[in-house]
């Protein structure tokens, strides 16, 4: 087991102030925002016991819990989508919102109320002071009461940061699902892939079965030894599934997927990308085990319904056209490797402006490598965010790898400058971070990412 590199901090030297009870929703967002600065405390103790004092919502809860480097968002998106085609009252929790907070906890694909935020967490406040939560703590606890008192039938949990000890690996009842797992947080899961795999497979904690979207041996064997030592029968992706792409368009991706089970014919998803067939095939293949072990009954309609009403705001979204600008949530080496493949799919020839914006913490050569080479232009841009890295620091970065940049620190800025560079036949492809993509979104107007678009394929 890979030994975690992040110091674990949970508030000590820092003043627990908790108040008696919430004034309103900006006096929740302020206490909770407040808690970011405990930094990442990677440990279930705290977690443990706070459940211990709600009475255990996580007890009754089967869940999808869905770990992995890349996908996770998208393959969770794809689960709850098909699970409520199916006619079952489906909870989502995901990390991180782009505009909302509240984008972060959705019941049947709307995001809960501020009532209900603040009535959940003062369920916690009488014993914060003895179990100092970090936000993504507190966040997850959020989820798992809302979802109790809403009555979902199964929920879709996404890790937030490796697995074994993330805040969501509490569940009692969960069906685990690994996207493919590549290099990302090496400061802390660790800096080969076997130490990084580890703290994903720490989410297999019993005997049900396991669906992986996993491809190198080096991942493979991690999963497979954790499935044997707790006696979990392990499903690869790779070897169960087949599928044809027939189309692909900005609209989305008409495919033919073969599973061990059923053939789907004519599948329809609206999300650009060869890679985001693999996490439908991933969704549709975890929907499928599930299905058997627990007797939903889950059918082809549920799952042709279900991929044809997907949306997952952030990843290759089409936001306007003449130019084209696409906002693509893409942060590390894997994620920019398949963006940079889609944008030679669907614009090939024509004139593309990158708008790059990333956080300091991430590994920015990489992905300026894979993305540079395919753009005529490169602006440099810094998110509003502490956590933001410097245009300075970008731009550095860009031309230390050979390539040209201009540099502006505004987002707001930089992709109007890029729109203009772009001209009327160009594609503006803004990306590097969650935070800079929804930067984007809300200053275009858009308070809420998941209010789906007029229009369809």
């Amino acid at each position: 087991m890979a030994v975690l590199r992040a110091p674990a901090t949970d508030g000590i030297g820092l003043p627990e102030t908790v108040p008696d009870r919430l004034e309103s929703y900006e006096h929740f967002q302020n206490f909770l925002f407040e808690r970011t600065a405990r930094g990442v405390k990677l440990g279930l103790d705290n977690t443990l016991g706070m459940l211990e004092r709600l009475g255990h919502p996580e007890a009754s809860l089967t869940a999808f819990h869905v770990a992995g480097t890349n996908g996770k968002g998208s393959t969770s998106a794809v689960l709850c989508s098909i699970l409520r085609a199916a006619g079952l009252k489906t909870g989502l929790y995901t990390s991180p919102h782009l505009v909302d907070y509240r984008e972060r906890i959705r019941v049947d694909g709307g995001s809960c109320s501020a009532d209900e935020l603040m009535a959940a967490c003062e369920r916690m406040l009488p014993h914060l002071r003895e179990f100092p939560l970090t936000f993504f703590e507190i966040t997850t606890l959020l989820a798992l009461l809302i979802f109790l008192d809403r009555g979902v039938d199964v929920a879709v949990m996404e890790v937030g940061l490796g697995g074994r000890l993330d805040a969501t690996n509490v569940l009692s009842l969960p069906f685990p699902v690994i996207t493919d797992v590549q290099f990302d947080h090496e400061r802390i899961l660790g800096n080969r892939l076997r130490e990084i795999a580890a703290e994903k497979a720490g989410i297999i904690r019993g005997p049900r079965p396991v669906v992986t979207g996993g491809r190198r041996r080096a991942v493979l064997d991690v999963l497979e030894a954790r499935s044997r030592s707790v006696g979990a029968s392990l499903s690869v992706l790779k070897n169960e599934a087949r599928w044809n792409i027939r189309r692909m368009s900005w609209e989305g991706t008409r495919f033919r997927l073969q599973t061990p089970e059923r053939v789907y014919d004519d599948l329809f998803l609206p999300l650009p990308g060869e890679h985001q067939v693999a996490n439908a095939a991933l969704a549709v293949r975890a929907v499928e085990v599930m299905s058997r072990t627990l007797d939903l009954g889950i059918g082809n309609e549920a799952v042709v319904q279900g991929l044809a009403r997907v949306f997952w705001p952030g990843r290759l979204q089409v936001l306007r056209r003449n130019p084209r600008l696409v906002l693509d949530a893409a942060h590390n080496p894997g994620g920019a490797r398949a963006l940079g493949k889609t944008l030679r799919k669907l614009c090939p020839g024509c004139r593309r402006v990158l708008v790059l914006g990333m956080l300091e913490d991430k590994r920015h050569a990489p992905v300026i490598r894979t993305l540079a080479p395919g753009a005529d232009e490169i602006v440099v841009t810094s998110p509003a965010t502490a956590r933001g890295a410097s245009v300075e620091v970008l731009a550095g970065t860009v031309r230390d790898l050979g390539f040209e940049c201009r540099a502006i620190p505004s987002v707001s800025s930089a992709v109007n400058a890029g729109m203009e560079a772009a001209g009327p036949d160009g594609i503006v492809c803004v990306t590097g971070s969650c935070y800079t993509v929804g930067e984007v979104l809300e200053q275009m107007g858009i308070r809420d990412p998941f209010q789906r678009p007029k229009g369809g394929e």
